[in-house]
Order: structure tokens, then C-alpha cells, then sequence
């Protein structure tokens, strides 16, 4: 909290939502509008991770190369590394790429028969993973939920990542 405090960001630890995390990981998402101020809660963070003072002359502060690391398990550069695009740099080039005009359309597959032809899915990353497999050329969904399937029903339902919110009508959660 003092670190949200002082650079006025917001911390948040995040299980992936659909997108892939090894079991059991979480990655910290550092959430703001000023650049300087994400870099210091960054800064902040690495020297909490690394058991140091938060001051840079603190005695005992760990070094850069000891705090890289830390850094680099944090999502942050480390050396060498390909630069990161913040959140809100892929969701504008996720923007323009759904203002392209359409290519051919897929066939709409069958999503009973592809499930029948592949390992089920056990987690919410798993599901994630498989939506343009199972679900190829079906209508596209609400940015933040996917399609999953339900066994006992013998048919597909929808999962808001966000919050875990399910339903099975299709008319709540169409784009």
C-alpha cells in the first residue's frame, strides 16, 4: 500500500485470465498513467523482492546486477531482453487489428466434435488457449470472456474472466 501511496499506482497480482502462466504462477501487473511512476513502484518493488531498503544509498541496497533478477521475474528488462509493450500498447494494436477488413470467412467449426479429438482442458489458461481451435468462425464475444463447455449440459457456456461470471446465454456476452 505505501508504495501504491507514494507513486500513485495501483498493484495487482493477476493468475493470467486466459493467457499463459505456469501452474500455480501469478505475475504483478503495475497499473498507472505515468510512465516515471510505474519505473519508480517498479524500482520499489525489485528492492522489496530483494530484501533491501527502498533507498538506492540505503547500506546493503543490492546492486543492479543482483537486482536484475528479481526484475526479470517481475516482467521487468533484465540485459538483453526484448523491450516489454505496456498493456496499453497491445490493446491499441489489438484495436487496429480488429478495424482490418475481414479475410475469408472460416467455416464454423464444431466444437463438440473438436473437444471429442483433444485432451480436455483443465484450467481457465487451458480454455483460453483453445478458443480459436474449438470455436473457429463462430461470432466473436465481449472483449474478457471466452467459450468453455459444459459436460453435464452437453453444451457451451461463457466465463468473464475478470470476476468468474458464467451464463449460458450467448445474447449477454456477443461483441
Amino acid at each position: 500500500a505505501a508504495i501504491e501511496q507514494e507513486t500513485e499506482v495501483m498493484l495487482v497480482f493477476d493468475d493470467g485470465g486466459g493467457s499463459i502462466l505456469e501452474r500455480g504462477s501469478k505475475r504483478l501487473l503495475i497499473c498507472g498513467d505515468q510512465d516515471l511512476m510505474r519505473q519508480k513502484a517498479l524500482r520499489r518493488v525489485n528492492y522489496f523482492v530483494a530484501g533491501a531498503a527502498p533507498a538506492a544509498t540505503a547500506p546493503g541496497a543490492p546492486s543492479s546486477s543482483e537486482r536484475e533478477p528479481a526484475l526479470r521475474g517481475l516482467g521487468g528488462p533484465g540485459p538483453g531482453a526484448a523491450p516489454v509493450k505496456r498493456p496499453f500498447e497491445q490493446d491499441a494494436g489489438q484495436d487496429a487489428k480488429r478495424m482490418r477488413p475481414a479475410g475469408p470467412a472460416v467455416a464454423k467449426s464444431d466444437a463438440r466434435v473438436v473437444l471429442k479429438s483433444i485432451p480436455w482442458p483443465d484450467t481457465i489458461n487451458q480454455w483460453g488457449q483453445l478458443q480459436n481451435k474449438v470455436w473457429a468462425g463462430h461470432p466473436k464475444l465481449q472483449r474478457g470472456w471466452i467459450r468453455c463447455w459444459s459436460r453435464s449440459q452437453d453444451s457451451e457456456y461463457y466465463l468473464r474472466l475478470s470476476d468468474k461470471q458464467t451464463t449460458f446465454n450467448i445474447q449477454d456476452v456477443l461483441a
